[in-house]
């Protein structure tokens, strides 16, 4: 939410600002700090902390693009007003686990043809990385390696061809595109890797835990 509502602020202090002189020289530094800042909240670094005591703004260069002629649009009000921005501040948190499932079953829909549902596609996705977790190979080059690294291990590829073979039989019509399929088995391999590396990760965590 708090990601939601500084990319909204930024948006509408970058238009707003072209036809309005705010005179706060506080709110424009706070806009050029909230565009430096949005891209460092990612989703994949919330468990982490981010440490901003080192940030400093040193300079910054304001540039004319020209001018343009703003009209309202056909759904402005008769007076000629603006719409109020409402969007800023009302927004909901999305649950992280929800939103990397739905990205899971996105991007698997673009790789695998057929009527499959979802369920099917996240399956077979979560049974392909739970078979590639029980490699002790890959569960070492996990714990010694960044992802980078880890995805470029041959063994990562091998693995995971081996995972789709072993689950021919219980899901055939997926296994056989990515055994037929490069761009498929490519576009499974990426997904794999962050699945595989980060439930590697989380394993090893849970095992290094002193027992009560």
């Amino acid at each position: 939410m708090f990601r939601k509502d500084l990319g909204s602020f930024i948006r509408a202090y970058d238009f707003l600002s072209q036809i309005v002189n705010f005179a706060d020289t506080d709110l424009e530094k706070r806009s050029i700090f909230y565009k430096h800042l949005l891209p460092v909240l990612r989703i994949d670094r919330e468990q982490s902390s981010i440490d901003l005591s080192s940030v400093l703004m040193m300079h910054y260069n304001l540039r004319s693009k020209g001018q343009a002629e703003i009209t309202l649009s056909k759904e402005a009000s008769e007076d000629g007003k603006l719409s109020p921005l409402n969007e800023i501040g009302g927004g909901v948190a999305k649950d992280p686990a929800k939103e990397k499932l739905s990205e899971i079953i996105q991007t698997m829909n673009t790789l695998f043809d057929g009527e499959l549902t979802d369920a099917d596609l996240l399956n077979y996705a979560n049974h392909i990385r739970d078979k590639m977790m029980e490699s002790s190979v890959l569960a070492s080059q996990a714990a010694a390696n960044e992802i980078d690294q880890f995805g470029a291990s041959p063994d990562f590829e091998k693995v995971m061809m081996k995972a789709v073979v072993d689950a021919f039989k219980s899901h055939k019509t997926m296994s056989e595109q990515v055994l037929k399929k490069d761009a498929v088995k490519e576009g499974l391999s990426e997904l794999l890797l962050s699945m595989v590396y980060e439930g590697l990760k989380a394993k090893a965590e849970g095992d290094s835990r002193p027992r009560a």
